[in-house]
């Protein structure tokens, strides 16, 4: 038996979150904020002082063939492992420590601090678990290097191996940080080897700040669907032309984007929609557009309202085009699946939030409507999130805050919910 039960350290976790965002710090007059794009030198050393607190906490550190970062402690195995006559699976815990430009400092880095400080409250407290634990520090999360979730998708063998090698950007910077492109495939971990992955994470939005919660625990993260609309009409010039005339492509553009709006407002909070990129062609004041071309996206947590909404899309552009005598062109665009999170898991974590709580506030469950290396490793295993308020919804962004107590009691959460874990899986 433990001396004692598990405890985080409080006070060396907050250090450790701004020790760590010290490196790749950007000066007022460069704009502010942190940049640590991975494979460069500020996310090299952001990696190596992680590694040494993983070390610190009893952890075998390893780097991984896509520059993933790997801290695990072996587990004292048990009856279920025996018998099955495999060793008994890990439960994983991570995120990512690489920003995009001008970020803050607790997006992904905030949900590895805490999982090494997991790692060391067990070996503080003299306990032995059943299943291994492992911390996961996964290489560019954020895309500017190998496209969004790299490094997750690596080591879930979602990333083919030869695409650092046809990705002479991504080749030539793995190079650089002292990984071979042509090993990449390495990375990949065999089915069976994590019991489970369970990532906590600043929310990135305003919903819990706004609703006076201290944690919530996710249910998935939302699926994402684009498109590209082109409305044709007719180009001619903007002082001659009669207006009953025209057929600007800018007006039926114009009304899509307010009936795009209406459409995702009738389908409730739990769906987004953002038309990010219009392009006007010719592009010039004095000509009437001849065409009009925008891109989209929408995002929600259930694949059937994915599918509605994309139909529905496409018609609101037909119906736009027609109001200005135009014609619209729909093509679907790139799309992420939804990810929901594991009952298991999930179950673990609101236990664990209760028991801290004392039952003293709600435990929401909240949809991610941010993209996170879970979605990844589900794939591999039972995936579960958990988060903490952004304070005013900022996130990578310089601004972007919670609370101290609120960033302590995420990390005791996890805790908790990591000893329920290597009891029920």
């Amino acid at each position: 038996m433990p001396a004692e039960a598990p405890t985080i350290d409080a006070r060396r976790l907050l250090r450790r979150i701004e020790e760590l965002g010290e490196i790749g710090r950007l000066p007022e007059a460069q704009g502010g904020g942190i940049n640590r794009p991975t494979y460069g030198p500020a996310w090299l050393e952001a990696r190596a002082r992680v590694a040494a607190w993983m070390s610190e906490a009893g952890l075998a550190v390893r780097v991984d063939a896509a520059g993933n970062l790997i801290g695990r402690r072996e587990g004292a195995g048990g009856a279920a492992g025996a018998a099955a006559e495999r060793p008994v699976p890990a439960i994983a815990l991570g995120s990512h420590i690489d920003t995009v430009p001008h970020a803050g400092a607790l997006d992904g880095a905030y949900g590895v601090l805490a999982a090494v400080e997991v790692a060391d409250a067990v070996r503080r407290a003299g306990s032995e678990l059943r299943h291994p634990l492992e911390v996961l520090v996964f290489a560019d999360e954020e895309g500017r290097i190998g496209g969004g979730l790299f490094g997750s998708r690596a080591l879930a063998g979602l990333v083919e191996p030869e695409y650092a090698e046809r990705r002479m950007d991504v080749g030539d910077a793995m190079r650089e940080a002292g990984l071979d492109p042509r090993r990449l495939g390495e990375a990949a971990r065999k089915p069976g080897e994590l019991a489970c992955y369970v990532e906590l994470h600043v929310e990135q939005g305003g919903r819990l700040d706004r609703m006076g919660g201290r944690l919530a625990v996710v249910r998935g993260i939302v699926g994402i669907r684009r498109f590209l609309v082109t409305f044709r009409g007719e180009a001619n010039h903007a002082g001659t032309t009669e207006m009953r005339g025209r057929r600007d492509a800018a007006l039926a553009a114009a009304h899509f984007l307010l009936d795009f709006r209406e459409r995702i407002l009738e389908r409730g909070e739990g769906v987004v929609g953002t038309v990010g990129a219009l392009r006007l062609e010719p592009g010039a004041v004095n000509v009437i557009p001849g065409a009009a071309r925008l891109e989209g996206e929408f995002r929600a947590l259930e694949a059937a309202e994915l599918a509605e909404l994309e139909a529905e899309v496409a018609r609101l552009a037909e119906a736009a085009a027609e109001r200005e005598r135009c014609t619209a062109e729909f093509e679907p665009g790139a799309w992420d699946p939804p990810t929901l999170c594991d009952p298991r898991v999930m179950a673990a974590l609101e236990a664990a939030a209760r028991e801290r709580l004392r039952g003293d506030e709600e435990v929401p469950r909240l949809d991610s409507r941010a993209g996170h290396d879970a979605q990844s490793m589900a794939h591999l295993c039972p995936v579960g999130m958990l988060f903490v308020p952004s304070l005013g919804g900022f996130s990578h962004v310089p601004q972007e805050a919670t609370r101290p107590e609120d960033l302590v009691l995420g990390a005791e959460v996890l805790l908790g919910a990591t000893l329920r874990l290597d009891r029920t899986l």
